[in-house]
């Protein structure tokens, strides 16, 4: 090769290299890699053969081969040219890596993607269009800037096209890229932010047809950097995003409307003070919008907008709080008579309920009360109250008196708004009593919006405290907060709930988490992932369940369970590593939920993979964990030597784990040898006594036909026995099978 890189086309010199990166050796695949890689970016064409295989192994098993493949795909990505759909699928397999179980690899992803899309790019990165544009008045530099920001936008615009409907990961990715810059490394990477925000913004105003342009996805782009940092939104640039909100006739314009007002609630706070005329057309279009709501759905980015807008540029208060009064006079007219509230008259209450409960989430009508005098008027004519507190008992009022899964739906939702708003409101006995009811009740549906509710509080508040640690952390160390040392605590009450709320529902979040109903499981697993990072809970009571998803037929969802996994043994790796029993015992049920025949200890991949084996890969590295994991596993084989009985549950959770122990991947011979000894312990005691029993010795008249010389065996009908018997039996074919 050496000599001649071209000997690498040649059919069975590909078919070789492709066997030799599926070999089962991580060494192997790694060579193979590297074989090629120093081959493939002398030649587009070589490199546009082999991108298909090599691509694929971005997901491989050994940590090694993905960082090669990663560097590996960044020179691809940089010799690609004119191959816009190439590099997104590129862009889409390392964006794909920020979820990895290994940090290395993490970081190794984030820092190639910043390199690619936010650095100084070679030249070669990106090829001039091939349309003669005239740059007469324009210096060759700043052309060569715009040219590089319309590539790299394009090529963001359609990795971000990828996520569909979901949260996208690019928005972690921008966030970090940001979070992780100091001193003078911030304001170059700021700088090609902006010229990727003006490239994408530039695309909408002008109609410029970019190869591939999907105007979501853009505006989706513009929203995933404005999120990261929202200073780079100019105001004439946001001034440019204004007709789209104009126009919600269809599905597409419904979804390009949400994100332009996600987009303004995050930059608007730092627009200059002077866009007042901006600012009034802002709160007009959304007036409209909010008094002629097309669909509640839409309510909430429409109205944190609108109170952002008041709050930080119009100060308009007189017409929140006129929205306020009107919605609880309506709110309280249609109450009055429940029973008499036909479909129509329903649809008006839940929109109402939406948008009283959102007013509350996002403007603090208290503290106006107290700063605006000729506002506490009219503010003490909804309630005299906090009015926190008075939406509260007008919600769950109506969630009382409505018993149909149609009305109760949308106000569990209104009250996930209140408690964002004000979080003791979850620690109530109404609230408890709510939940208590909706856990224990049989609605699939219920459950799964309730904990959908849980997890956007967990969010919300992890989201405050960041805000407001970065906040503490831009002040003088010396500063001292004088609230809290005279005894204002109020802040110190709000912070206890998330972990309150977790305590109490754990055991309904950890059910959850093992249902077979998928959106169900999301966001308890969710939850859960929270739950765990945070530190909410104690990490004993999570870990059966994250042993029982790792053994998940779902990639994906094995993926995550690990990664918690992982993160709970590196920092209380001598308290999850007890109760090795309960967590077999877990995996075991949820697997016997999932499946209707006999359920399986390994699963093919395409060899023999045991389903515990991602637990026993965290606990192999050291001898003295790995020995007690071992010695804890192999007493699932014990039986009582007093009674020699079994049920159909026994044998079956006996052969999952013999199965699981024959298809574990060993590396030292004492491991094995651990698993016999046990073995041989229990077959020498129960296994002797079931011998003897069911083989009785025969006196040396037997040959001649003298029955009564045999010693009694089992009755028929010992059904329990005779179970007992077949575990015996599995254990002795694992102990062969384990000697050979």
């Amino acid at each position: 090769m050496n000599a001649d890189p071209e000997v690498l086309r040649k059919a069975n010199v590909k078919q070789a290299i492709e066997n030799h990166l599926h070999d089962l050796s991580p060494a192997v695949r790694d060579a193979a890699v590297e074989l090629v890689s120093k081959y493939i970016a002398q030649s587009s064409d070589l490199a546009q053969e082999y991108y298909p295989v090599l691509a694929d192994r971005i997901a491989d098993t050994s940590v090694a081969v993905r960082k090669r493949i990663i560097k590996l795909l960044k020179t691809m990505y940089e010799t690609a040219g004119d191959d816009r759909d190439k590099q997104v699928d590129i862009g889409v397999r390392l964006v794909s890596r920020m979820s990895d179980d290994d940090d290395g690899v993490k970081d190794l992803a984030l820092k190639t993607l910043e390199d690619l899309w936010l650095g100084d790019l070679p030249q070669t990165a990106f090829s001039r269009p091939s349309i003669s544009l005239s740059t007469e008045n324009i210096p060759s530099q700043r052309w060569t800037v715009e040219e590089k920001a319309k590539a790299t936008a394009q090529v963001i615009m359609g990795v971000a096209g990828f996520s569909g409907d979901r949260q996208s990961p690019l928005e972690d990715l921008f966030h970090q890229v940001v979070s992780s810059k100091e001193g003078k490394e911030t304001p170059a990477v700021l700088a090609r932010y902006q010229e990727i925000c003006n490239a994408l913004i530039g695309s909408l105003v002008d109609s410029e047809s970019l190869e591939g342009f999907d105007l979501v996805s853009c505006v989706k782009t513009v929203h995933l950097l404005v999120a990261a940092h929202p200073p780079m939104m100019s105001l004439s640039n946001a001034k440019s995003l204004l007709p789209y909100l104009k126009n919600t006739a269809t599905k597409e314009d419904q979804a390009i409307a949400d994100f332009i007002l996600k987009i303004y609630c995050a930059c608007i706070p730092h627009l200059p003070k002077t866009a007042v005329q901006f600012a009034q057309e802002l709160q007009g279009v959304l007036a409209s919008r909010i008094q002629k709501p097309s669909n509640p759905l839409a309510l909430p980015e429409c109205i944190a907008c609108f109170c952002a807008v008041i709050k930080h540029l119009t100060h308009d208060y007189q017409r929140v709080v006129g929205l306020l009064k009107s919605c609880n006079g309506r709110v309280k007219s249609l109450a009055a008579q429940p029973d008499s509230v036909n479909p129509q008259a329903l649809r008006s209450l839940i929109i109402i309920a939406f948008m009283i409960s959102l007013l509350c989430e996002h403007c603090d009508f208290d503290s106006l009360r107290t700063e605006h005098p000729e506002l506490a008027s009219d503010i003490d004519g909804v309630s005299k109250l906090p009015i926190a507190d008075h939406v509260y008992e007008v919600v769950l009022g109506l969630y009382e008196a409505f018993r149909s899964a149609a009305a109760r739906a949308p106000l569990v939702r209104c009250l996930g708004y209140l408690f964002r708003a004000q979080p003791t409101l979850m620690t109530r006995p109404q609230s408890a009593a709510m939940m208590d009811a909706v856990f224990g009740g049989e609605d699939e549906d219920a459950k799964g919006r309730l904990l959908k509710i849980m997890q956007g509080f967990l969010i919300s508040e992890s989201e405050k405290h960041s805000a407001l640690q970065k906040g503490k952390s831009t002040k003088k160390a010396k500063a001292v907060n004088m609230e809290e040392l005279v005894g204002n605590t109020d802040g110190f009450a709000e912070s206890g709930v998330s972990s309150a709320v977790v305590q109490r529902y754990l055991p309904q979040i950890l059910e959850a988490a093992l249902s077979s109903q998928m959106r169900i499981q999301a966001v308890a697993v969710d939850i859960l992932g929270f739950t765990v990072k945070q530190g909410l809970a104690h990490p004993l009571q999570c870990m059966p369940v994250i042993v029982a998803l790792e053994t998940s037929a779902s990639a994906q969802l094995s993926a995550r369970a690990h990664a918690l996994h992982s993160i709970l043994n590196s920092k209380h790796a001598s308290l999850v590593n007890s109760r090795y029993m309960e967590c077999a015992r877990m995996s075991f049920d949820y697997q016997s939920r999932l499946r209707k025949e006999a359920v399986q200890g390994y699963r093919l991949d395409p060899l023999p993979t045991a389903l515990l084996q991602k637990w026993y890969s965290l606990v192999k590295e050291k001898r003295p964990a790995r020995q007690d994991f071992l010695k804890a596993v192999v007493r699932a084989f014990d039986l009582d030597s007093t009674k020699l009985s079994s049920t159909q549950a026994d044998i079956d959770f006996v052969r999952y784990m013999a199965e699981n122990l024959s298809a574990l991947d060993y590396k030292t011979q004492e491991e094995v040898l651990t698993v016999i000894k046990h073995l041989t312990s229990v077959l020498s005691t129960a296994g002797m006594q079931v011998y003897a029993v069911w083989s009785p010795q025969v006196q040396p008249g037997a040959h001649n036909g003298d029955s009564s010389s045999h010693v009694a065996g089992p009755q028929s009908d010992d059904v329990p026995f005779a179970r007992a018997s077949v575990i015996v039996g599995m254990i002795s074919i694992l102990k062969a099978y384990l000697k050979a």
